[in-house]
């Protein structure tokens, strides 16, 4: 399954990425269709092994019986197994066209936005990404989600949907800032596109000092104070990163 969506998907001779990162993309499909079929491969697995009076008391050849199950799944058992199990075959080809629809547009995007690229890494040739994490964040839009871009010293986030929100937000405290005492943190910096954008990689820090806590916690009561302002939502634990200047969204 894995070979067929990547053939179809023109990674490899793109120049964007090198094999390393080539090999994440892969990865994090094979993760998604782990996740799909891992239950119903093993109830089927049970099945197998259920017809067998002496699996039971046979525990010590049980990599004999997992290989004689991979034998028949590849010799014709995965026929009868889409038909029991026939919505993991549904998700299992959603998943695949959907990774390889969002694979193509992050590459389309990568080479587009080539300038934009140089300018965030502050560097004039930053390609190709070394490596990359492609399931940094939840699943929105038909199942893309946010990937952070290594390109060696610099790393880069792509977020598949808009991040005007993120921008009007950055514009706000920017003014704020600029006209009064308020410590607020800066936001990332980050480039709206159609649809999606590109942001500044935030890590998280450690705190190492009373002074630097009594800094972040000053400043996430602000931030805290402004988010109820806004009316703002969703702003728990796994969307906030924590740096010495302050709690980030």
């Amino acid at each position: 399954f894995v070979s067929w969506a990547v053939d179809d998907t023109p990674i490899e001779n793109t120049g964007l990425i090198e094999p390393r990162a080539y090999e994440d993309l892969k990865h994090t499909l094979w993760c998604r269709l782990t996740e799909i079929l891992a239950q119903p491969l093993h109830v089927d697995y049970c099945q197998f092994v259920s017809k067998d009076t002496d699996a039971t008391v046979r525990l010590e050849d049980s990599t004999k019986l997992r290989e004689s199950y991979a034998v028949e799944f590849v010799s014709g058992r995965y026929g009868s197994f889409f038909e029991e199990f026939s919505l993991a075959g549904r998700f299992l080809v959603d998943t695949i066209t959907r990774w390889k629809q969002s694979v193509s547009r992050l590459l389309s995007r990568l080479h587009s936005d080539r300038n934009i690229l140089c300018r965030l890494t502050d560097s004039d040739s930053p390609f190709p990404v070394v490596e990359l994490s492609a399931d940094a964040g939840d699943r929105h839009g038909g199942g893309e989600t946010v990937v952070v871009l290594s390109f060696g010293d610099e790393n880069v986030v792509y977020k598949p949907r808009s991040i005007v929100p993120n921008q009007s937000l950055s514009q706000l405290f920017d003014a704020l800032i600029n006209v009064s005492s308020l410590s607020l943190n800066p936001t990332p910096a980050g480039v709206t596109r159609d649809g999606y954008g590109w942001v500044e990689y935030v890590e998280n820090e450690p705190l190492n000092s009373r002074e630097q806590l009594q800094t972040y916690y000053d400043r996430a009561g602000l931030f805290a104070w402004m988010a109820t302002l806004l009316g703002s939502t969703d702003l728990h634990y796994e969307n906030l990163i924590a740096t010495t200047a302050g709690p980030v969204v």
